[in-house]
């Protein structure tokens, strides 16, 4: 695929996609679409002679960053535990406490509906399909979290966008050093199921809070 096709095809998918939900265009639920979007790029890559299949899951990438999760994740529980202790008192920990079978659905669920999806659309198809557009990993890499954050638009919230391209970062670095699909997913597992349970999900999904 010539350049500026690959371009345009980027430019649509990653960064035209995501603004027509706040204006209507796309449904406000968008887990069938994700999936759906998912599904079409792993046909992709699966056709695609010189795409590693294996990193679609790769669990040796979890022994690479198991350690070097640990301390930053419970750090940013810290952090983002002050940060609704302090504003929004009342939302802490509400989730659960007021919605459990819905909560302990969302925290079996959303790994597999939601994370690994999103995790096939920004890093796995991402990082094969347009890393030629970028001149090095690093550019590649911000593209991505970039991308990812502005996904999450949908929800209406600055919030939810600037924390989704924190993590995007994180996420993007973990498949770059492992080429592991399941490391970056279960990294963002961690880290969305965290945002639920403090108090946070609200800005990730209408029925929390």
């Amino acid at each position: 695929m010539k350049k500026y096709s690959l371009l345009a095809e980027f430019v649509i998918l990653y960064l035209g996609l995501p603004l027509l939900f706040p204006l209507g265009l796309l449904p406000k639920k968008p887990m069938p679409f994700i999936i759906g979007i998912a599904v079409v790029m792993t046909f992709i890559l699966f056709k695609d002679k010189s795409f590693d299949r294996n990193n679609l899951w790769r669990k040796e990438g979890l022994k690479i960053i198991i350690k070097s999760f640990i301390k930053p994740l419970l750090i940013s529980a810290l952090l983002m535990i002050a940060f609704v202790y302090y504003l929004q008192p009342d939302k802490l920990f509400s989730f659960p406490l007021s919605r459990p079978i819905l909560w302990a659905l969302v925290m079996l669920l959303y790994p597999v509906l939601s994370v690994y999806p999103q995790e096939i659309i920004y890093r796995a198809f991402f990082y094969h399909r347009y890393k030629n557009l970028f001149v090095n990993e690093t550019y590649l890499l911000i593209a991505s979290a970039i991308s990812f954050g502005l996904a999450h638009i949908l929800f209406g919230s600055w919030i939810s966008v600037v924390l989704s391209t924190i993590g995007g970062l994180l996420f993007a670095n973990t498949y770059r050093k492992t080429n592991s699909l399941l490391a970056a997913s279960v990294e963002h597992a961690l880290y969305g199921q965290l945002i639920f349970t403090i108090g946070l999900g609200n800005y990730f999904f209408h029925r929390a809070g």
